[in-house]
Parts: C-alpha cells; structure tokens; sequence
C-alpha cells in the first residue's frame, strides 16, 4: 500500500493504446480516503518519464469532495 495518513493508493497502471502515427498514454489508478474525514480536494501529480530517465510531461488530476471510506478510479491521459 502506498499512500499516506489520509488517501492510499491502492493499485496503479500504464495502458497504451496506439491509433496510427499516435499513440495514448493512460495512467489509471485506484485510491482511498483512508480518514475518518471528508477531503474537499485531492491533486494528483504524475511525471512520465523515457527509458533514458528524461521527463517527457508532468500531468495533473484533481478530484473534490471525497468522503471517507470510500474508493476512486483515476485516469489521467
């Protein structure tokens, strides 16, 4: 579990899907409120990298109104 005293990330995954000469990269991934509180807002930050260790984009998700005990699938494009 990796997370930290209010939200665990549960699961992560990339997924590709090429079309032609482009191709999409989705991270997606499951979260929880793991608090006893409501989160007004999450923002979840992801750098994709190249295999030489370069950053290739930095990507950002926000969510709002998360309640407590409760699970989110996440994708970010």
């Amino acid at each position: 579990m990796i997370g930290n005293d209010q939200i665990s990330i549960l699961k992560h995954d990339i997924y590709r899907k090429e079309g032609g000469a482009d191709e999409t990269v989705s991270i997606e991934f499951k979260v929880k409120n793991i608090s006893d509180t409501a989160i007004g807002s999450t923002l979840f930050e992801a750098e994709l990298y190249d295999i030489e260790g370069n950053t290739l984009n930095t990507v950002e998700k926000k969510t709002f109104d998360f309640k407590p005990d409760t699970t989110r699938n996440l994708r970010i494009d």
